[in-house]
């Protein structure tokens, strides 16, 4: 028997068709407290304008602004946008594809109760049209669910 061999693969990042754009990305991240309160029209709180579409799809009657955020994100760096007392986004530009699309990796942390412990809520990859926005939910909180709708340009 001969020595045995190594093989090692270098993996990239970014998959064909996709390329890291040099200047930045902007995401702007809306949080949403989204509750069921028995209401006959959904009810929109100030600060929803920009994303009341799309919200109005969702299986809640009542809508309200826990946060707002616009950050500038380099590509291949996380950035941290604090939501709540409990709930933390971590964003990580990856490329763009080329139809325009961006390729993003979210990540939500949650704190325990004693906030002696933080633990992935959330954990994905998603792919958004610049100028489209995507929702991020099913996060609870007291008093209904946190919905975090998320855009890029």
């Amino acid at each position: 028997m001969g020595p045995a061999g190594l093989l090692i693969f270098a993996v990239s990042l970014t998959a064909a068709g996709e390329k890291v754009p040099a200047d930045p990305v902007s995401v702007t991240m809306v949080a949403v407290e989204a509750r069921r309160e028995g209401r006959a029209q959904q009810s929109f709180g100030p600060g929803l304008e920009n994303v009341r579409r799309a919200l109005a799809s969702l299986d809640f009657d009542t809508f309200n602004r826990v946060q707002s955020a616009e950050i500038p994100a380099p590509y291949g760096e996380e950035q941290t946008i604090h939501v709540n007392q409990k709930y933390t986004l971590h964003i990580t530009p990856v490329a763009q594809l080329e139809d325009g699309r961006v390729r993003l990796r979210a990540r939500i942390t949650a704190r325990s109760r004693d906030g002696s412990q933080t633990v992935n809520a959330l954990d994905t990859t998603l792919q958004i049209k610049p100028g489209t926005q995507l929702n991020l939910g099913g996060l609870r909180l007291e008093s209904g669910e946190l919905i975090l709708v998320i855009s890029v340009k």
